[in-house]
């Protein structure tokens, strides 16, 4: 029984997210098709762009995303060092900057007009969300049942 084995909240928590931390990757494995796949839904009438197109598109901005995630991670590290308040500045605007890629590949990408892609890029956002959010209250539950 968890009760049983888990004495406090904290041991529980604990053992919860390294659970959820050894999932991860397949939880990306899961997820990475299935993010295309909403991009194919979303643009199922544009013609001579195929699944996968689609694929391809969400491995460069996972790709892309993970990087400005590591950089983020190493600048961490060097403000924890240097105690240099520019370095965190810097850090945070890099996941601003990230979102900022995102749209202008996306716009490129598929080749929209401004308010088409403003438009395209909420909705497939909102989408794709909606779909990390189950997938994580998916691993959440699964997780917690594994323990």
């Amino acid at each position: 029984s968890i009760s049983k084995e888990y004495t406090n909240s904290e041991d529980l928590l604990e053992a919860l997210v390294d659970t959820m931390l050894h999932k991860m990757s397949t939880l990306l494995f899961i997820t990475l098709p299935l993010l295309a796949f909403i991009l194919q839904v979303v643009f199922i009438r544009r013609k001579g762009v195929f699944y996968m197109h689609h694929g391809i598109f969400i491995l460069h901005i996972a790709t892309s995303y993970f990087l400005t995630l590591f950089v983020m991670e190493v600048l961490s590290i060097v403000h924890l060092v240097t105690a240099i308040p520019l370095i965190s500045k810097i850090s945070n605007g890099l996941i601003g900057a990230w979102f900022v890629y995102y749209f202008v590949s996306f716009k490129c990408f598929y080749k929209l007009t401004n308010g088409k892609a403003v438009l395209y890029f909420l909705a497939t956002a909102f989408l794709q969300n909606l779909l990390m959010l189950v997938i994580f209250l998916g691993l959440l539950i699964f997780s917690f049942f594994s323990l």
